[in-house]
Formats: C-alpha cells, structure tokens, sequence
C-alpha cells in the first residue's frame, strides 16, 4: 500500500490479499483521498476538513473486525462482502453502499448463547438499514427460532449510536445449560413476538 500527503490531503491505496486456498481468497481494496490537517501549529479540529473520497471493497471479510465496535455481543464470525463509497470528513463521515453478511455467528453476553446471522446491509449517509437480515438459534438449541431484523442504525461518526430496531418471530433466549450464578432465572425460554413484532428505539444508553 501506499500513503501521500501534502496539503492537508492524504492519497490512500492499499489492497490486501491472502489466500490459504483458492476458494478463500481475502481481499481489501482502500483506495482515495482523505483530508486531515497534520501540520505541527496547533488546530483547532484537524479532522473536520470536508472532501474525503474513499472506496472500501472487501471480499471474503472477517466479521469479526466489528467486535470491539459492539459490547452487547462477542466472538463475532462470519464472512462479510462489502462495497462502500465514504464522503464527507473524518469527523463527519457519509458511508453509501451494501454488504452482505453470510455465516454470521455471535454470542450474546447478556444470556451466553450462541446465534447465527445473515443478510444484507445498506448504508445511506449516516444511516444503516437491514432490508434482509435474520438472527436464528444454532438448530442444536432450537431448530425453529428465527427472528427478522429490519429498521436502520444511525453513526456518529465511524460508531454505532443511535437505533430504530424492528424484531419479528421467536428465539430461545436462555437455556438450561447455560446456567451461571448471575441470572434470576434459568431453565429453557423460547419468547416470540406479536404480530407487530419487536420494537427498540433510542442509544445503548437510553431506550423506549
């Protein structure tokens, strides 16, 4: 890869191969311009400079990049094709584009169980939505569950904030064998939901 700045503009190109078979090649193409102030006077903001071109396409992505990114669950996996445009500045990025998540695999740490996921992704501005995305129990657990996950998360930046969440169907949501000392309850719980489905609304702060 290759970096050069000059005049508050940094010039990115890196493209990241690697293969251990030729079915399961990774690939990161980081391609663009990306405008930050580095001089040695003191600024006021050096990211708040507008006119970051930059293209991100990956192929055959680790999910798992994303778990420092979202506390609510761990040991994130899964393979994750991408192709994003990102405008704006580093303070005030815009991200367009899709990608597209397939064997996603989580553990949730509020209940310690296992979930699969897969779908697509769309990203508009600040905005993410999911107009295909499902989260099911491993079919060990329990074969039926299966929730359809819609509505759209909005950034701050290059994190999470903000969610307007829709939830449809049922999952296990706590297990018998996944009994620890902290829970108030245990044993095997399936929750569905009605027929309007699931909503949550707010921050990981505050939610309604």
């Amino acid at each position: 890869g290759s970096v050069h700045y000059a005049d508050k503009r940094a010039d990115i190109e890196f493209n990241l191969v690697h293969s251990i078979r030729q079915d399961s090649i990774k690939n990161i193409l980081l391609k663009g311009i990306v405008p930050i102030d580095l001089s040695l006077t003191n600024v006021e903001n050096r990211t708040a400079i507008e006119g970051m071109d930059v293209a991100l396409e990956g192929t055959n992505l680790q999910f798992g990049v994303f778990d420092p990114l979202i506390p609510e669950i761990d040991q994130i996996a899964g393979m994750l094709q991408a192709k994003i445009h990102c405008t704006g500045s580093l303070l005030q990025p815009q991200f367009h584009g899709d990608a597209h998540l397939s064997d996603g695999k989580f553990v949730f740490s509020m209940n310690g169980m296992t979930y699969n996921a897969e779908g697509s992704l769309l990203f508009d501005g600040t905005r993410i939505s999911f107009p295909a995305f499902s989260i099911h129990n491993q079919n060990q657990d329990y074969g039926n569950g299966l929730v359809r996950v819609g509505g759209s998360i909005s950034m701050l930046g290059f994190v999470p904030h903000e969610y307007h969440l829709s939830a449809n169907g049922e999952l296990m949501v706590l297990q018998e064998k996944i009994r620890n000392s902290n829970q108030l309850f245990y044993g095997d719980l399936v929750a569905a939901t009605g027929t309007d489905g699931l909503h949550f609304d707010g921050t990981s702060e505050r939610s309604r």
